[in-house]
């Protein structure tokens, strides 16, 4: 799809894309690690985190809930007994 916006100028749309990191990624660094693990601590404690993202990703047993049933899904990731 091709828009005109100029007589000799044709371009394509803007599309925005929101890529959100994975459940258990708090930190959106791409990986799932200890620093994960202490944020999902910190989210289930009531302190604040600098990331917005990872209060999305917080809930990564998707639950519905953030507690510490996601800091042991996190921790299960790192030992490789979940995915």
């Amino acid at each position: 799809m091709k828009f005109k916006d100029t007589p000799n100028n044709w371009s394509a749309p803007s599309i925005d894309t929101i890529i959100f990191p994975a459940p258990g990624d708090l930190n959106n660094d791409g990986e799932i690690d200890l620093a994960d693990f202490l944020i999902a601590l910190q989210v289930m404690s009531g302190l604040p985190i600098s990331s917005q993202a990872g209060v999305l990703c917080a809930d990564s047993n998707s639950d519905g809930k953030i507690d510490l049933m996601d800091a042991l899904h996190v921790l299960q990731i790192l030992a490789g007994l979940r995915e």
